[in-house]
């Protein structure tokens, strides 16, 4: 099975990374793709032996209203951190091929 877990922050990437340890436990072939941290990225790294770390949680973390407002605002027009953030592990990138059969977050 194919999964796909969205962290974040850290204790998301502390659970998620218990998730998946518990996945690959069960079932070994399982693939999985996140948004995540290191914690998320060192189980997947141990079970699957590459990164599956799509984006990192702190690329995208905000703090206090003036920035989460920039951060929207910035999601809406046609600024840097709109592009970064559209470039880095959209859903809508997935291939026919890389679909999840099953999102968490």
């Amino acid at each position: 099975m194919k999964y796909y877990l969205i962290a974040g922050e850290a204790s998301g990437d502390l659970h998620g990374s218990n998730l998946l340890k518990g996945l690959y436990k069960e079932d070994p072939s399982c693939k999985a793709r996140f948004w995540g941290g290191p914690l998320m990225d060192a189980a997947a790294k141990e079970a699957e032996g590459v990164s599956c770390l799509v984006r990192d949680y702190k690329e995208g973390a905000v703090m206090g209203f003036s920035s989460i407002l920039k951060m929207r605002l910035s999601c809406l027009g046609t600024s840097a951190p709109a592009k970064r953030i559209s470039s880095h592990g959209s859903l809508m990138q997935l291939s026919s091929s890389t679909i999840p059969d099953s999102i968490s977050g």
